[in-house]
């Protein structure tokens, strides 16, 4: 696989699509109905232009001119197609090759638990069980009746005398061009300790082995822990059939994570000690690093929201998720995001277009880690207050005797400013009282 570190596409490049088939009216339906929701606008714009395409080789310039977006959109359009699995990037020289996949039919798209999962949290509760019933067959019950229907040899009694070659290699060609699903890099998760919690429980211990996927996209989305997730899959379990729902879990668990936060303690005062790799930090500081390299991006969102008396929107929460889909920043790198325009900047919620601009800045300059993010955030810091420090010394040379009324408007931002350090020292208590609470929790 192909790393490309640009976050945008040349315009004059040329570029080839490569498909088999057109699309059924089933994919079709997938593709308006699932994948829309997950991959946005501007990519399902660009999948349904590139499926109009021939195959001969044009510009990249032809795409944008007809989505009418720049080619920084036109990129990141093409990111969730790949994501989402609808589209295979090859090059060749300066040449791209856009091989079209098959959108998954509505029955595979749900056995898939990345998909489904990811889909659950775009659309919501509601709309998710909405689609579920209009897209899924319903089950018919034949365990009554009795089966009369004759086999292919009872009807057919002939026997074959073709060459069975040709038929093995048709075979083969058919199943290379099977569809396939989204690639993903799902985190470890320890099965056997999900087991050995469930073992004396009624659960079926096989549909817990079966759904390992589902749990390490769980993990993935929310942070969720091994012994969490076993008790929720108790919850989702049938009492009379021991039988494991994953609609339900799934369900159970976006309930869990969506619900408003509770009203918040005072915060704790700790001597815990922090970690050696942050020597170079205040204790506070240390803190907020632990806490954003343990904690995944939605509950610490709501932890910050929490503290700051507000809650954490839909919307937010989508961003988050579309800025992880991106694959460019570590997920601590994105809490320290979330620190930086909420504590930092005290913005009430997060601005997406400014949480892609800084994630953009920050990608292109390699920050990888909690403690660079946080390194980039001091420093920045400085310079704002090294520039504001030389346009006050200049002023200083012009003043008269008579201050005038902006000036002394000017002293009572400066106290605001103080009394804002205090508010972002309290968040860094709080922060450092939920790493406690994760501690105590994991125990």
């Amino acid at each position: 696989m192909m790393t490309n570190n640009q976050h945008s596409i040349d315009p004059q490049s040329k570029f080839q699509v490569l498909r088999a088939h057109d699309l059924t009216t089933e994919q079709r339906m997938s593709l308006d109905r699932l994948y829309l929701p997950m991959i946005g606008n501007d990519a399902y714009a660009l999948i349904n232009l590139l499926w109009h395409q021939s195959q001969q080789f044009q510009g990249h310039f032809a795409l944008m001119s007809t989505l009418q977006i720049d080619a920084e959109a036109l990129y990141q359009a093409r990111l969730k197609l790949e994501g989402a699995g609808l589209l295979q990037v090859y090059t060749e020289q300066t040449q791209f090759h856009y091989r079209l996949v098959d959108p998954l039919t509505p029955v595979t798209f749900f056995q898939n638990d990345t998909l489904s999962q990811f889909l659950l949290e775009m659309v919501g509760e509601n709309q998710f069980v909405e689609l579920t019933q209009q897209l899924l067959p319903t089950p018919v019950d034949i365990s009554n009746f009795d089966d009369q229907t004759h086999s292919f040899w009872q009807v057919f009694a002939a026997q074959p005398t073709a060459d069975s070659a040709l038929v093995q290699t048709t075979q083969k060609r058919a199943q290379a061009t099977q569809s396939t699903g989204p690639k993903s890099d799902l985190p470890t998760i320890d099965l056997q300790l999900m087991l050995s919690i469930l073992q004396s429980s009624f659960v079926n211990l096989a549909d817990v082995k079966k759904n390992q996927p589902l749990f390490a996209v769980t993990k993935q989305l929310y942070g969720v822990e091994e012994a969490e997730m076993a008790r929720v899959v108790e919850q989702a379990t049938n009492l009379t059939t021991n039988h494991f729902d994953k609609q339900k879990f799934q369900l159970l668990i976006a309930r869990k994570y969506q619900s408003t936060p509770a009203t918040p303690s005072e915060p704790q005062i700790t001597t815990t000690p922090a970690s050696d790799k942050h020597t170079s930090f205040t204790v506070q500081e240390r803190e907020l690093l632990q806490v954003a390299e343990t904690t995944a991006p939605v509950p610490f969102l709501g932890a910050i929201k929490q503290e700051k008396g507000g809650y954490a929107t839909a919307a937010e929460e989508r961003s988050l998720r579309q800025l992880l889909e991106q694959n460019v920043l570590p997920s601590a790198v994105v809490n320290m995001l979330i620190y930086l325009l909420l504590v930092d900047r005290e913005n009430p919620t997060l601005n997406k277009n400014l949480l892609d601009t800084i994630a953009n800045d920050w990608a292109q300059r390699h920050i990888q880690t909690a403690d660079q993010a946080l390194t980039e955030i001091k420093q920045r810091e400085r310079r704002i207050t090294k520039q504001r420090t030389k346009r006050t010394k200049q002023k200083q040379q012009t003043v008269k005797e008579t201050l005038p009324e902006w000036a002394y408007k000017a002293d009572h931002q400066r106290s605001t400013k103080q009394a804002s350090a205090a508010n972002r020292k309290l968040i860094k208590e709080k922060l450092a009282k939920l790493r406690n609470n994760q501690s105590e929790g994991s125990e």
